[in-house]
């Protein structure tokens, strides 16, 4: 298990949306990054539709269990999960790679 240094520097784990971006995170995900999954493509859109979706939280809650990115600039065909800090931060993080998130 690495700690997220570890794996920052080793380029095992990216950040795709900054938490700043607060309740529009989700939004911004679907709008920029894809899945691999096509049976993610109604929470997708869902997410792309923005807060005001009723079924926002839960399709993003969805994508974010179940969610493989693909397509990352210079990372070939790597699949990637999904990782939401507290502060709202989300980062794809190599298939697989284990991160010990509280060091």
């Amino acid at each position: 298990m690495k700690t997220f240094e570890q794996a920052t520097a080793n380029g095992n784990v990216k950040l795709l949306v900054d938490g700043s971006r607060g309740v529009y995170v989700p939004q911004t995900f679907a709008k920029y990054f894809k899945v691999s999954q096509v049976e993610l493509n109604t929470s997708i859109l869902s997410c792309m539709a923005g807060p005001g979706n009723e079924l926002y939280w839960d399709s993003w809650a969805d994508v974010l269990d179940n969610a493989k990115v693909v397509g990352l600039s210079g990372t070939g065909d790597t699949q990637y999960n999904l990782y939401q800090t507290d502060s709202g931060d989300l980062f794809a993080v190599e298939d697989d790679v284990e991160i010990n998130w509280e060091d």
